[in-house]
């Protein structure tokens, strides 16, 4: 069993990963906030992700970042997987906010701090996970692109 030590003083709003490449899988957080909660002490050190293993992916689209972000934006795993391996997919498309600068961001390969449109629309709802439509047929109301 491996055991792999964080900080308390450190949170991450995403960990992930997936097994091989032939696994499409992620986080994709679309028109969304993260903040603190209002009224609230936060001391701790937070960061968008920290990809776990090999295979990890994490778009963060159109959603407000408050200060809480460490302008590094993202954290490895543990020391021994920083940078993590190529094979990882983060990214990050017009988000807003005091957390949102990408200035200062990790330079990671495998990390895009600022996508492209293109790019961003294969991780929409319609573009990461209802290629088949099957969510068309559902009760669930989404919007499916940018």
């Amino acid at each position: 069993m491996e055991v792999l030590e964080f900080p308390k003083s450190t949170t991450a709003s995403t960990a992930t990963f997936w097994a091989d490449n032939q696994e499409k899988s992620g986080f994709s957080i679309i028109r969304s906030k993260i903040l603190r909660f209002e009224d609230e002490e936060f001391t701790a050190v937070a960061y968008l992700g920290r990809p776990w293993k090999s295979h990890a992916t994490v778009v963060i689209m159109e959603t407000e970042l408050g200060s809480l972000i460490d302008p590094k934006g993202w954290v490895a795993w543990n020391s021994s997987a920083d940078p993590p391996p190529p094979t990882v997919n983060l990214g990050e498309f017009r988000n807003y906010g005091p957390g949102s600068d990408v200035r200062n961001r990790v330079t990671w390969v495998g990390y895009n701090p600022v996508m492209a449109e293109e790019d961003a629309q294969r991780f929409t709802i319609d573009g990461f996970i209802n290629k088949l439509g099957w969510l068309n047929v559902s009760c669930v109301p989404y919007n499916g692109s940018l």
